[in-house]
């Protein structure tokens, strides 16, 4: 049996086939939950923006990104990396390992009998706060753009990389990639260093000047990682050496070897990612700073109310000259005290101090 609280919860179901689409959802909606559906992962990823599931089951074998990788991208973002994800697949072949290891919760081969699916969700969600959707924690996905004159390699590079979950520009010469870059925002820009009608050391050279002007201001525009990609034994050492003191951020040797590219890029990416989060995160912090100290200016000035803060235990935290006024307190008086400290015993064994303390925490203030 499933508790009510648990049953009242949201998951986004991540499936391309319509059939077993409408199969999962039949199942899951009978059992009480709330669903919804993304028809890959890339429209998953879009949904997120909008509202966090609390559990996300996906198929394993997606089109483009499959799910190991919507699991892998999905753990990069604060938004998303707490979510339970619940990978299945009908291929026998697909390792429980695999599924695991890309930072699923559980993997569940797809049956006919959904009982075991639904034990899963069950003990997953137990016990499970509900995730606030924050405009200020979205979901993003890595942004690519391809430098390369090559309209055919350009089309692959795209092919593959989309295939990753990320979104994917090209251009085909370096002037096209500063104009791009001047308008536009990616996390990396990747540049054939071998490119035959362009000079790709110079080319790095221009976008890691723009790269470095932007990490040293403070505008809103992120700095980006420049990548060059050589031609397996072509990508001699000179090369390297000419690509590094042009201030590349890495070098691939090989845009033949396209196991050894993706895996490098989404390192890279990774990397740009959880810097851009951790960035985001100190931003917050600090925002969030100033704005207590604006707060606490603006307080201590009012005279004629008292007005002060009680941490989430209903401990005074702040006290206004007004209310010292009004209260005959001292803030060292009374700083660190509970808020029941105010009232009489009376009212504190009829309830009235938490009472004053819940509408406080369910309305983010209390009047008297």
């Amino acid at each position: 049996m499933i508790d009510a609280p648990i049953r009242s919860a949201h998951i986004l179901v991540v499936e391309d086939s319509h059939v077993q689409a409408l199969e999962l959802r039949s199942v899951l909606e009978s059992n009480g939950y709330r669903v919804s559906h993304a028809d890959s992962a890339e429209r998953a990823m879009d949904m997120l923006n909008r509202d966090v599931p609390d559990l996300i089951v996906a198929d394993y074998q997606l089109p483009s990104m499959d799910g190991r990788e919507l699991t892998r991208q999905l753990r990069l973002n604060e938004r998303t990396r707490a979510v339970p994800i619940v990978l299945m697949t009908a291929d026998a072949r697909m390792g429980e390992r695999a599924g695991l290891e890309s930072g699923a919760d559980v993997y569940v081969p797809k049956s006919r009998d959904p009982q075991p699916l639904l034990l899963r969700i069950s003990a997953l969600l137990r016990g499970r706060r509900q995730l606030r959707s924050e405009p200020g924690a979205q979901f993003r996905r890595g942004e690519l753009l391809i430098v390369d004159s090559s309209a055919t390699k350009r089309l692959q590079l795209q092919s593959l990389l989309q295939k990753e979950g990320y979104l994917v520009n090209a251009v085909a010469t370096p002037e096209e990639s500063m104009t791009f870059m001047a308008d536009s925002i990616a996390d990396c820009v990747v540049v054939n260093l071998l490119d035959v009608n362009f000079d790709g050391v110079k080319a790095c050279v221009a976008l890691a000047e723009l790269r470095d002007s932007r990490a040293a201001s403070d505008g809103p525009r992120r700095p980006f990682l420049v990548v060059g990609v050589g031609e397996g034994r072509s990508t001699n050492e000179d090369l390297l050496k000419a690509a590094f003191a042009a201030g590349v951020d890495d070098v691939i040797s090989s845009a033949s070897d396209t196991e050894l590219l993706r895996l490098r890029l989404r390192a890279l990416v990774r990397r740009q990612l959880m810097i851009d989060e951790a960035q985001r995160l100190e931003d917050e912090r600090l925002n969030a700073r100033q704005a207590l100290e604006q707060f606490r200016i603006l307080v201590e000035g009012v005279t004629d109310y008292a007005l002060y803060m009680l941490d989430p235990n209903g401990m005074v935290s702040t006290w206004n000259s007004g209310a010292e006024r009004i209260k005959g307190y001292r803030a060292d008086e009374i700083i660190g005290k509970h808020v029941s400290h105010f009232y009489t015993d009376g009212d504190r064994s009829k309830g009235e101090a938490d009472r004053a303390l819940r509408i406080a925490r369910e309305e983010g203030r209390y009047e008297t």
